[in-house]
């Protein structure tokens, strides 16, 4: 069957988040996905941590590499008790059950909202279909470096649906429980005439960012 990702944007001050279910990882990673419109419509509003969170983190010892309260916290939005009880046979047992604990008492904290309405109104073009839109930059906060998204838009679209798309950088950078492991992103967007030196950053292009706050500017 394969793992379901959820695309999962939270506040862990003010414990507000949304989640979205997204499938395979394959199939809503695109510009035009309604889980990848609402990330970039709530980081256009402030910054947030960004996990697409796959399920397959309830299985086997994958919380044994995991140490990141956030992250924890982030698992927690999608998952609870219930979902790692499913997979493991003697869960009270395992090395990890306080983590299990922990997600599962934070499961329950989560103000959750629904901005699917909204993004799709904000993203809406002159066809009238939604897409992302790619300009200003994402900011990698914690490691300080910037994608300048119009260039990544520019180098990486394709044709498909009728129209131009690309695969999002939000979902390819935030993936966890896959192949890439844990990669957790607090995230903005900025406007393409931001000065990004206020925020300390560099323009690059990387293939794997770990462990960062991220948003647009």
């Amino acid at each position: 069957m394969g793992q379901i990702f959820y695309a999962t944007v939270y506040d862990t001050k003010t414990r507000t988040c949304c989640v979205m279910e997204s499938d395979k990882f394959h199939a809503n990673c695109y510009s035009h996905s309604g889980a990848v419109m609402s990330t970039h419509y709530l980081l256009r509003q402030k910054a947030y941590n960004v996990m697409w969170g796959g399920s397959y983190v309830t299985i086997d010892d994958a919380l044994d590499y995991i140490s990141d309260n956030d992250v924890l916290l982030g698992i927690s939005a999608y998952r609870d008790y219930d979902s790692f009880e499913r997979n493991n046979t003697d869960l009270p047992n395992e090395r990890y059950y306080d983590k299990v604990k922990f997600i599962d008492e934070n499961s329950k904290l989560w103000d959750k909202i629904n901005v699917w309405n909204d993004a799709m109104r904000f993203f809406v073009g002159e066809s009238g279909d939604s897409f992302a839109k790619y300009s200003g930059f994402l900011l990698n906060h914690t490691q300080k470096l910037a994608i300048n998204l119009a260039d990544y838009y520019e180098q990486s679209k394709s044709f498909g649906y009728k129209h131009e798309m690309v695969i999002d950088p939000v979902p390819v950078f935030t993936e966890t429980g896959g192949g890439a492991g844990i990669v957790f992103l607090t995230v903005y967007l900025s406007k393409p005439q931001k000065n990004l030196r206020e925020h300390g950053a560099e323009t690059c292009f990387k293939s794997a960012i770990s462990s960062p706050t991220i948003s647009f500017l």
